[in-house]
């Protein structure tokens, strides 16, 4: 026949084995409160196991007093680990003083009166108490995880009874300590309780696992739904999607068909300005060749000096329409064709030449910080208006006795132009509108013979370089600087024969 001792072993195995897994599931499961308590309570029991295993080799003492009271601390901890894993709350700490009577009570009985039956019975009935604690906190709850609780209540009351018929047997029959060793009836109550605590253990695994699957089943229905409205967001964002596709499509067309009509207008209004232009330039040809003829028929110093006067708006007149003819003309055109690299110095020498009378006038002084063989990519018609209108602005806005810095650099691509004079200089808006066709800032910057179409044209024809031009003011009356951008060399595409750098001859001002 199996003793008791060898029971108690098996017993203590049993304990450890399942602690050992719960606590690997603890380890894995961390997010459910209680499940550490209850690995915990079965390592109080596993060591409450050894200390009562292992009467005779321990002093009964310390084997009796220390086992069963880490025994009943086992079984507070359990009710600890459903306290927690129903309300996520820890155990009033008042509980664990339950265990204070009942150790009180079996450590007299065993120091002063060595009582087995009697402390056996405490030992049976207290457990059965605190057990009991355990059955209430699950039927509380019970409605949570329902079948689950109910099993677990059940094997709890199961481990009650096995507790409770081992104390009424020790207080009817007490026989001594050979019966604790050797009965069959105890060995059987043994038995029993091992058999109801694997089962509690089982049913705390299983109602853990059972919350699981139900979380989990929780989860997949808020994934389902959070997927069910995505999809309908989805849906939504294509329907939107394909909506404002078709209102991109709509005001593109309306885009294209404005920019259609406003390039039509463009080009209505450029022809219309050139032939007026051209309606113009007959008959003021005419005039400019018969003034000169008639001037010297005269004779009258009166009538001669209104003949000058005449002559001079003609040929004002003439100037501004030739202008004119050139700015719908560069309008009209997208690209340059007849490039040809010019010397810097000598483009920019040509257009102070053509200023010259007027620097003399007003006793500009100029200066010249130009590389001899600087070169830069123009078009042969156009590149001379480049400069010459920049100049031209830079001495007739200019002060009396100003001063005119024009200086020229390069890089591996590009050639960059300052203009800088010491003239009237210009506000923010002005430097703002000053490259639109028309545009006269105020009287101090308006010129009878400036129609505003100066900085315009020059603007149109660096773009069409694929240059670059800016201005820049301190403010009225501070002066103002030009700086310009344009290709240092002639496009390969263009074929151009590598002839040598071509620079113009025109006179220096001296």
């Amino acid at each position: 026949m199996v003793d008791t001792q060898t029971l108690m072993i098996s017993l203590l195995i049993i304990e450890a084995l399942f602690a050992a897994l719960m606590l690997i599931i603890a380890k894995i499961q961390d997010n459910y409160p209680g499940f550490l308590i209850w690995s915990i309570s079965l390592v109080v029991l596993t060591i409450s196991s050894v200390f009562l295993s292992f009467r005779g080799f321990i002093p009964d003492i310390i084997s009796i007093l220390l086992g069963n009271t880490l025994f009943l601390t086992g079984l507070v901890l359990m009710a600890e680990s459903l306290h927690r894993f129903y309300t996520n709350m820890p155990l009033n700490r008042m509980y664990y003083l339950i265990i204070v009577p009942f150790v009180i009570l079996i450590g007299y009985y065993t120091l002063i009166e060595d009582t087995i039956s009697i402390r056996s019975c405490i030992l049976t009935f207290s457990s059965a108490i605190i057990l009991s604690l355990s059955i209430h906190i699950v039927y509380r709850n019970a409605a949570q995880e329902r079948i689950p609780s109910i099993l677990l209540m059940a094997s709890l009351t199961g481990f009650v009874a096995v507790m409770v018929i081992r104390g009424v047997l020790w207080f009817l029959r007490p026989l001594g300590r050979d019966f604790f060793e050797s009965s069959p009836l105890n060995i059987g109550l043994y038995i029993a309780a091992i058999i109801a605590l694997i089962i509690i253990t089982i049913m705390y695994l299983l109602l853990h696992f059972h919350r699981l699957n139900t979380e989990l089943r929780r989860s997949n229905e808020k994934t389902k739904s959070l997927l069910a409205d995505l999809d309908s967001q989805n849906r939504e964002l294509e329907h939107l999607a394909w909506r404002l596709q078709t209102l991109n499509e709509e005001l593109e067309q309306k885009v294209k068909e404005r920019t259609k009509n406003v390039e039509n207008l463009l080009l209505q209004k450029d022809h219309f300005i050139n032939q007026i232009a051209h309606d113009l330039r007959t008959p003021l040809t005419s005039l400019v060749a018969l003034v000169p003829l008639i001037r010297k028929k005269i004779r009258d110093e009166e009538t001669t000096k209104l003949v000058d006067i005449l002559d001079q708006s003609i040929k004002h007149l003439r100037n501004w329409t030739d202008q004119i003819i050139m700015m719908a003309k560069i309008n009209r055109q997208n690209s340059i064709t007849d490039y040809e690299e010019f010397s810097l110095a000598g483009l920019v020498a040509y257009a102070l030449n053509k200023n010259a009378v007027l620097i003399a006038d007003k006793k500009i002084t100029v200066s010249l910080n130009i590389p001899e063989d600087l070169t830069v990519c123009v078009s042969t018609v156009l590149g001379e208006t480049i400069f010459s209108n920049i100049i031209s602005n830079a001495v007739k806005f200019n002060s009396t006795m100003g001063h005119i810095i024009i200086t020229g650099s390069q890089d591996n691509k590009n050639v960059r132009i300052t203009v800088t004079d010491t003239g009237i200089g210009m506000n923010r808006e002005t430097i703002e509108r000053i490259w639109d066709e028309l545009y006269v800032a105020d009287e101090s910057r308006s010129d009878p013979e400036s129609k505003g179409l100066g900085l315009a044209m020059v603007r149109k024809i660096i773009e069409l370089h694929e240059g670059t031009i800016s201005a820049m003011s301190p403010g009225l009356s501070q002066g103002s600087t030009i700086r310009v951008t344009l290709p240092r060399f002639c496009p390969d595409f263009y074929n151009i024969p590598d002839t040598g750098t071509k620079k113009r001859n025109e006179p220096d001002i001296t």
